[in-house]
């Protein structure tokens, strides 16, 4: 994959056809939301990155393992944190 091909929002980079993995580390200036139930070792949430009013991006938390895997290859971004949890 040639550099052309990636997203960029914010300081981070995205695949633009498939979820990008990330540290917790990595998205601290992120705001990160967690649907308050569980499906495995995941759970669905949301990531909104720190540029005004750009919307949030579909997630899956792995709290135990301090990663999320953010879904920026989908078409848009959602109004809310709930929108784009169940987006995915």
């Amino acid at each position: 994959m040639t550099n052309a091909n990636l997203k960029q929002i914010g300081d981070l980079t995205f695949h633009p056809d498939k979820p990008t993995e990330y540290s917790y580390t990595d998205l601290h200036a992120w705001v990160i939301w967690q649907f308050p139930r569980s499906e495995e070792i995941t759970l669905p949430g949301a990531v909104h990155p720190p540029i005004a009013r750009y919307g949030w991006l579909p997630a899956r938390l792995q709290p135990y393992l301090g990663r999320v895997s953010i879904h920026a290859h989908h078409p848009r971004s959602y109004d809310s944190p709930e929108a784009a949890a169940a987006a995915i």
